[in-house]
C-alpha cells in the first residue's frame, strides 16, 4: 500500500511541473492547414497566476501532515476483539436445524432451557 501511495505522489509531483504545451507552433505537423479560429468562449489563463503555487502548497502540505498522523493514530488504536462467537454456532442446543421444540427437553424429561427456576 505504501509504493502504491508514493506512486501515486511521484506520478502527481511530476504531472505538476510538466510546462502546459502550446496549441501549434512548433508543435504543428508540417502538411496541416491552421486551425480555424472557433468564435465560441473559451477559459483563458487567468492575468494574475501567483495563486496557484500557495494553493498547491497548502494543498501538498496538508497531505504531507495527514500523512503520519494517520499512521500515528492507526498504530495507537486499540485492536479489535474478534467476536466471542458466531450467530450460527449451536450453543448446546440438541437441534442442529434451529427448531426451537425439538431438543427443549432432555433425556430425563426436564426443560434444558429451565436451569432449576
Amino acid at each position: 500500500m505504501k509504493k502504491l501511495f508514493l506512486a501515486w505522489m511521484m506520478l502527481l509531483a511530476w504531472c505538476a511541473l510538466c510546462p502546459a504545451q502550446e496549441h501549434g507552433g512548433a508543435a504543428a505537423k508540417p502538411g496541416h492547414e491552421a486551425h480555424v479560429v472557433d468564435p465560441a468562449p473559451h477559459p483563458t489563463v487567468p492575468e494574475n497566476p501567483a495563486w496557484v503555487r500557495p494553493v498547491v502548497t497548502l494543498i501538498i502540505a496538508l497531505f504531507a501532515i495527514a500523512w503520519p498522523v494517520g499512521a500515528f493514530i492507526r498504530a495507537t488504536m486499540p485492536e479489535e476483539i474478534p467476536p466471542s462467537h458466531a450467530h450460527d454456532e449451536h450453543h448446546g442446543h440438541k437441534d442442529p436445524h434451529g427448531d426451537p421444540n425439538a431438543g427443549a427437553h432432555d433425556a430425563h424429561g426436564h426443560d434444558a432451557h429451565d436451569h432449576g427456576h
